[in-house]
């Protein structure tokens, strides 16, 4: 995702994949805040994602994040749930 992207899907509160190296996608409940920062004096944007009982949050680069699609709904990416329910 870019910049526009992560405030639309915090607009919607619609669920989110993230690709984690070595594991796949992760599909979160939603992005819950989007963070910008100044690193070495540039702008860098990350997302807060909640997982789908709202106990969790993650902080992600938005390079690595997508709006979820119908074939990760068929496909069923890994739904975080740090309890594995």
């Amino acid at each position: 995702m870019n910049n526009e992207e992560v405030k639309q899907a915090l607009v919607a509160g619609k669920p989110v994949i993230y690709f984690v190296p070595l594991v796949g996608d992760v599909r979160y409940d939603r992005v819950s805040a989007v963070i910008y920062r100044i690193i070495n004096g540039e702008l860098a944007v990350t997302a807060e994602l909640e997982d789908r009982k709202g106990r969790s949050t993650a902080t992600v680069r938005i390079d690595r994040l997508r709006f979820e699609n119908k074939e990760d709904k068929e496909n069923g990416a890994e739904i975080c749930n740090p309890d594995g329910v």
